[in-house]
């Protein structure tokens, strides 16, 4: 059911935590992972917040995202807690939640989604920057709203998107059972809500939503902005994979790598608690390391750093839902989650899997058909 949230004073933010704070008032969550700005106003985190007064600085549009919260919501919903939990997440965050939840590391009972449209979000320092000539993450906000034209967000420092959201194809937040959307709509007016599901507690007249029937200007904008990105998604994942056609294609891209395991860490896919990279297995002693350089004449320091990125690509390349973070992580700035998109496209495409479509759909790697290989060989 689509929804009409009126704005008041030109401020869609204050308009969306009215509605937030509602939620809390009226027991729909007992709790909300939010997006609120931090007390310099130069960046914003995700907080769990369990008292209206607490959402005052809450900014669900601010264009940042400075880590894949399914993760947090793994930690806060794991040991299944009674009291219902809300998260306000964007279409990357809660693809990554449904591929936690199917392997086991993430529980979707008592837990409210709230998806968000997402135009895409900039790397933390270039957000920090315009914030300080903005003088605050609010006066970004707006204005980084205020100039969307045709789905497509465009800011007076000219300053680019990340490319992982350049090139993602989920401008709208899909499994989720409240949705906040604004391409497309004049934001200083009115923000669409929808409402998937029947949840406990939730009166839409309680949080002053009036029913809207049309929504042509929100699916014009939507399917631009979607067809865009896959075009781009498209060239992109060319690219890329003639660029790393070979090995030694590869190799050239990780050259800086120094094993520092920033990727890993803020991927959220990548949850084993114990890592085999952090293991004894790749502690080599004196000699091993001398005999390899007297072998080959020379050996790169630290090693493994190759075999590292191949393992963990192995490992969780079809659940990968390219939020980037891997990239903006990466202290020498290696583009390792272009690698990630573009041989997860075709290997998705092998199984006709979509990560974070369904949270019914098993994960090929744990799934066994016994004559699996000779039905694929026999479609392909």
């Amino acid at each position: 059911m689509y929804y009409k949230l009126v704005v008041k004073e030109n401020d869609p933010i204050e308009a969306v935590n009215n509605f937030l704070a509602g939620l809390l008032r009226d027991g729909v969550v007992d709790a909300l992972l939010v997006p609120q700005e931090t007390p310099g106003s130069k960046s914003v985190v995700q907080t769990l917040v369990r008292s209206e007064d607490a959402l005052k600085s809450a900014n669900v549009f601010a264009p940042l995202l400075l880590t894949n919260s399914a993760t947090s919501v793994g930690r806060i919903t794991l040991d299944e807690p009674k009291e219902k939990i809300g998260a306000v997440l964007r279409s990357c965050e809660i693809r990554a939640a449904i591929e936690l939840a199917k392997l086991k590391q993430l529980n979707l009972d008592n837990l409210v989604i709230v998806g968000v449209d997402c135009l895409g979000t900039y790397e933390s320092k270039v957000y920090k920057g315009i914030a300080e000539k903005a003088q605050d993450s609010k006066t970004l906000t707006l204005e980084y709203l205020s100039n969307t034209v045709g789905a497509e967000a465009k800011t007076s420092e000219g300053a680019g998107v990340r490319g992982a959201c350049q090139n993602c194809a989920y401008p709208n937040p899909a499994n989720c059972g409240i949705s906040i959307n604004f391409l497309g709509l004049d934001v200083k007016k009115e923000v669409l809500i929808q409402i998937y599901d029947e949840i406990e507690g939730l009166d839409p007249e309680k949080l002053d939503l009036t029913v809207r029937d049309e929504v042509s200007a929100w699916e014009a904008a939507s399917e631009n902005c979607l067809n865009k990105r896959k075009k781009s998604a498209e060239a992109f994942i060319k690219k890329t994979l003639q660029e790393t056609k070979d090995i030694s294609g590869f190799t050239k891209e990780l050259e800086q790598c120094r094993r520092c395991y920033n990727c890993r860490k803020e991927c959220p896919i990548c949850y084993c608690r114990e890592c085999i990279f952090d293991s004894r297995t790749f502690e080599h002693n004196s000699e091993q390391y001398l005999n390899w350089a007297n072998r080959k004449g020379r050996i790169r320091m630290p090693t493994d750093t190759l075999l590292f990125h191949l393992t963990r690509m192995n490992h969780m390349i079809i659940s990968c839902v390219a939020c980037g973070q891997c990239i903006s992580a990466c202290p020498n700035e290696i583009p390792i989650g272009k690698f990630f998109k573009a041989t997860g496209a075709k290997v998705q495409e092998v199984f006709e899997y979509e990560p974070g479509r369904s949270v019914d759909e098993e994960i090929p790697q744990s799934t066994f058909k016994e004559d699996e290989f000779s039905e694929w060989g026999e479609s392909k």
